[in-house]
């Protein structure tokens, strides 16, 4: 098969799966909760009013959803009401929304720059990261075998990267900003894949974690002061962002997003202890693995972690070596983001996983050559 026949057959596969998104993302207006305390997060950045925050944010939620979502978003739970009738306690909860500030910096500019409102912005933000993400894969595999090419695609489905087309959050972001740094490692442009991955530390703070495994890179290239800067900026940019936004900290965060969420979070000081966060952990695990919808992120993860492994150890060329090295690094930055925080909930890890898989393919398809 000719090279112009082979991509040709490949960026047809590409578009088509681009318009599916398309269409799945848009065929309704989709809101949900998170988007709302985004919204009023953006809206500070350019009134710098956090009262009035509150009620732009859920005014213009009833102004643009059906009443049906709106009741839900607003009312379905003690801690929606409280957050839609509380100004004070929505408020104090802002910071866990505000410490993803390259997202909210990036709703108010392109909600100011396109003259949109900010759910709009969101949506735009979304759609536009997958297609972005779609283009990096196309890239990654675009001299390979067309099966390879194609294969790509139902990776995005298993990693749910459709699903997040309809969500108003940062995953999709996320996972540009991964895939993008995956296409720069491949092609050995480390220092870059760094600064996207540092950069992505003000998407979700937990991808500090990455960055640290990155590291172990230079550490292994001999290059120290390399490792040491990478580690300082990724640090400095972590506590310049928590100071700044006032982060609610680990032990908040731990607390109202797995043991039980407050309805009022003025003066919400929860305690944490080790037996704890133990049993929690455990509770979470066993409720994902006795979910039909959660058990296959475990089984996803244990069942490629153990084959990245077993390729890895009996390769015997280096290229092919450095590749799963890289799909490990990423594989185990998703097992201790979850360990640090399990949240029971598949995108907040997919985007990972579906480095590390993207990798373990490009394995494969030097595998095939040699």
């Amino acid at each position: 098969m000719s090279i112009t026949y082979r991509n040709f057959i490949g960026l047809l596969s590409f578009l088509i799966f681009a318009f599916f998104i398309n269409f799945s993302s848009n065929n309704y207006s989709y809101f949900n909760y998170d988007s709302v305390p985004y919204a009023a997060s953006a809206y500070i950045l350019k009134n710098k009013d956090k009262d009035e925050s509150h009620s732009y944010a859920w005014g213009l939620l009833e102004d643009k959803a059906p009443e049906f979502v709106f009741n839900d978003l607003c009312c379905a739970t003690e801690y929606r009401i409280s957050m839609y009738k509380n100004q004070e306690s929505f408020i104090a909860q802002l910071p866990s929304y505000q410490t993803k500030s390259l997202y909210i910096y990036f709703i108010r500019i392109t909600s100011d720059a396109l003259k949109v409102d900010e759910y709009d912005a969101m949506r735009l933000i979304t759609i536009f990261s997958i297609y972005l993400t779609l283009f990096f894969v196309y890239l990654i595999f675009l001299r390979e075998k067309t099966g390879f090419l194609i294969a790509s695609l139902p990776l995005m489905i298993l990693y749910q990267l459709p699903s997040l087309g309809r969500l108003l959050t940062p995953d999709s972001l996320i996972f540009l900003f991964f895939t993008a740094a995956t296409f720069f490692i491949l092609n050995k442009k480390y220092y870059l894949a760094a600064l996207i991955l540092i950069a992505s530390i003000l998407l979700r703070q937990t991808n500090l974690i990455y960055v640290g495994l990155l590291s172990t890179f230079f550490i292994l290239r001999k290059e120290y002061w390399v490792c040491a800067l990478i580690s300082f900026s990724a640090v400095s940019l972590y506590l310049t962002n928590s100071i700044i936004y006032e982060s609610l900290g680990y032990v908040k965060t731990f607390n109202y997003g797995l043991i039980k969420i407050p309805t009022d979070f003025v003066n919400y000081s929860p305690s944490l202890t080790f037996e704890t966060y133990l049993q929690t952990l455990k509770g979470k695990f066993m409720w994902m693995l006795m979910n039909e919808n959660l058990n296959r992120f475990i089984a996803l993860f244990f069942f490629q972690f153990l084959l990245v492994i077993t390729l890895f150890i009996s390769s015997h060329s280096d290229r092919i070596r450095e590749i799963l090295f890289w799909s490990l690094c990423f594989s185990l930055s998703v097992f201790l983001s979850y360990i640090l925080i399990p949240f029971p909930d598949q995108r907040l890890y997919a985007a990972g996983l579906f480095s590390s898989a993207i990798f373990m393919l490009k394995a494969f398809c030097l595998v095939y050559k040699n």
